[in-house]
């Protein structure tokens, strides 16, 4: 008796799947055939213009690849029938040297006070208490800012510019442009000065920043 229980369950269980599956196979057809060609085609229409697509894509790369390696190709012929047909072109005037020359000697000059302005904002850095590795960016800055303190004094035009005011109290410029002993340790104060006051700069406005945000954050928060 409890085996043809179970099998008067199986047997009501499977046909009630059948049903089920037959209902959904009934709702599927009566679509009509229109509506399923229509989605066929807009499935073909979405596909056709995805391929269409990377292919517009994939010729404007090539054709810009090929635009390139032509005006290469032509700048190259050009350069190369200028040198043939002028053989002094890549003679180097003495004032080319000497300019330079110059600018080797400067550049090698300037990464004293790059090093020393680096020093002057890796030493605020660590006063403020920030993160060195996170701070590569506000030292290399500072040393940057005081390369262009020392262009400006090298220069002159600093020196010009502030020479009204300093000849009121009876400073000449004879007396600034005369160089001492101590010349290279001023300079060097000036590069660590304008370091440390580059990052100050910087670090107090970020904190300000984060100050702001924070406070408006909170206040949103507690709405």
């Amino acid at each position: 008796m409890n085996n043809e229980k179970e099998i008067d369950e199986n047997i009501t269980h499977l046909n009630k799947e059948k049903i089920l599956r037959e209902n959904g196979n009934e709702s599927d057809d009566k679509k009509s055939p229109q509506e399923n060609l229509d989605k066929i085609n807009h499935r073909d229409e979405v596909a056709y213009n995805k391929r269409q697509q990377k292919y517009d894509e994939l010729t404007a790369r090539r054709k810009k690849l090929y635009y390139m390696v032509m005006l290469f190709t032509v700048s190259f012929f050009i350069l190369a029938f200028a040198s043939y047909t002028n053989q002094g072109l890549y003679k180097i005037e003495p004032n080319t040297l000497t300019f330079i020359n110059q600018s080797f000697n400067a550049l090698v000059l300037l990464m004293i006070p790059f090093l020393l302005g680096s020093l002057g904002g890796f030493t605020r850095v660590l006063i403020s208490g920030l993160k060195v590795y996170q701070s590569t960016t506000i030292i290399i800055s500072s040393g940057l800012m005081a390369v262009f303190s020392w262009v400006s004094i090298k220069s002159g035009v600093l020196v010009s510019i502030i020479a009204p005011h300093l000849n009121k109290q009876g400073i000449t410029m004879d007396k600034i442009n005369s160089s001492n002993e101590t010349e290279f340790y001023t300079m060097a104060l000036v590069a660590i000065v304008v370091g440390m006051f580059s990052s100050n700069v910087y670090i107090y406005i970020n904190q300000k920043v984060e100050h702001l945000t924070n406070g408006a954050d909170n206040k949103g928060a507690s709405k």
